[in-house]
């Protein structure tokens, strides 16, 4: 059984005894009754996906346009009760699908389904007042400020991340073969240092490099190291991999980041892997493969557009990093049991490639698909 229909069912039981709103915690409890073992966050990420008038939704339009399931009583409070739309409604709203239902309130939205072709005009959103004495927020400051939102939601919408990456994956043929290839030759060995002195080791990541996009053909475009280069920068830092192979970013307390993001940087900057000006995304694509549960693998496309809306390095390598490392750290202890829930399917290698994956999934269904 879906899960949705789980939740769809566990409110239905809970409207039978009478009780005619629940909250977020009231459903989840009622849904753990019928599968204790269910994660508790793809619960409620499943209940704001189907909600007609959940301001999340937007995240996921095929699944309430397809199939509507319920409806909430304040769609912006933080306390929301939901519902089970009734038949009725649910084809009112199949009728005449809109995506702007959460700008209603709710005895408008009641109105509007009971009447889909009178066409009622949403309610325009609430406006903050604005003193006329305000100077306009700092850059960096409405930069800092999208960051933390944007990683609320991904935390928040984990699962559903996932989700919309596993189904939609535009990663396929040579960079998913050669990725769990090398991997695959990483794991005959019990230490990522054990590992630096395979050729077979650095022949896989070279060809993952290329199929990752890291080498083109021509005079023009990125371009990889000759593969001894490669070979000789990751065996000069075995002392300082040495002292980080033991490690996964959702090991590592909040009191030790800093200290582990410094550390890793140091290794990220040792690394000759291109022959591009800046070092991040080639070194931490290769770096990742060698030390997967602690360095995620960094790119223009989607790791710097989710964090800065822009795929340019324009702080410098080293700033990026030591301002980004962090939040993936956060991500990966909030997101712990999610985490481990995905791994092992598909591209969901280990713990950083699965919010690399998370990072994925969000960019594509919120930022659009120019990448």
């Amino acid at each position: 059984m879906a899960i949705w229909e789980l939740v769809r069912d566990a409110i239905q039981t809970a409207h039978d005894r009478g009780q005619q709103w629940l909250t977020a915690r009231e459903v989840i409890h009622e849904v753990l009754t019928l599968d204790p073992a269910l994660n508790t966050g793809t619960i409620r990420m499943e209940m704001k996906a189907y909600c007609i008038n959940d301001p999340s939704k937007r995240n996921w339009p095929g699944l309430y346009r397809r199939n509507p399931l319920f409806v909430t009583d304040a769609p912006s409070a933080s306390g929301k009760h939901y519902r089970l739309l009734t038949e009725q409604e649910r084809h009112a709203f199949l009728s005449k699908v809109r995506d702007d239902l959460e700008t209603m309130g709710y005895p408008q939205l009641v109105e509007w389904l009971a009447s889909p072709a009178t066409g009622l005009q949403a309610e325009p959103l609430p406006q903050r007042a604005v003193s006329s004495q305000r100077t306009a927020v700092p850059k960096r400051r409405r930069t800092s400020d999208r960051m933390e939102s944007r990683v609320k939601d991904l935390i928040a919408n984990f699962d559903l991340y996932v989700q919309a990456f596993n189904e939609g994956n535009p990663f396929t043929g040579p960079s998913v073969y050669f990725h769990h290839k090398t991997l695959a030759v990483l794991r005959q060995y019990p230490t990522a240092c054990s590992a630096l002195q395979s050729d077979e080791f650095f022949d896989c990541l070279y060809a993952t490099l290329a199929s990752w996009g890291m080498h083109r053909m021509g005079p023009a475009g990125a371009k990889l190291e000759d593969i001894a280069h490669i070979k000789d920068s990751f065996r000069r830092q075995e002392p300082s991999i040495r002292a980080l192979q033991s490690l996964s970013i959702g090991s590592t307390t909040s009191a030790e980041v800093s200290d582990i993001t410094a550390r890793v940087w140091d290794v990220l900057d040792g690394l000759q892997v291109s022959k591009s000006g800046t070092k991040l995304v080639a070194n931490s694509k290769a770096l990742h493969h060698l030390l997967p549960a602690l360095v995620p693998p960094i790119d223009r496309a989607y790791t710097l557009r989710f964090f800065y809306n822009n795929m340019m390095l324009s702080k410098g390598d080293q700033a990026t990093f030591k301002e980004i490392y962090p939040y993936f750290h956060r991500i990966a202890v909030a997101c712990r049991e999610q985490i481990t829930s995905h791994l092992g399917a598909g591209l969901n290698t280990s713990e950083t490639k699965v919010i690399d994956n998370a990072i994925i999934g969000l960019v594509r269904t919120q930022l659009g698909r120019r990448a």
